[in-house]
């Protein structure tokens, strides 16, 4: 299973956290539902494109934050 489908399925399953969601300093989610699919979507169409990169880095990055809290 490719590390997009499984990102894809544990967010599915996590528990999501309120927003506003700071990120990083400078970024902050404010609607979660939209930051996911706004992310997923080039990366289902491209999950190696070097574009795709930092999409990535954002959903493990916000994987971990909801993780840390648990």
């Amino acid at each position: 299973m490719s590390l997009v489908l499984e990102l894809e399925m544990w967010f599915k399953k996590a528990d999501l956290p309120e927003t506003p969601l700071e990120l990083f300093p400078g970024t902050v989610i404010t609607d979660m539902q939209l930051f996911l699919n706004s992310h997923f979507i080039p990366l289902r169409n491209d999950p190696s494109g070097a574009k795709n990169e930092a999409h990535l880095y954002r959903l493990k990055i916000l994987k971990a934050i909801i993780e840390k809290k648990k």
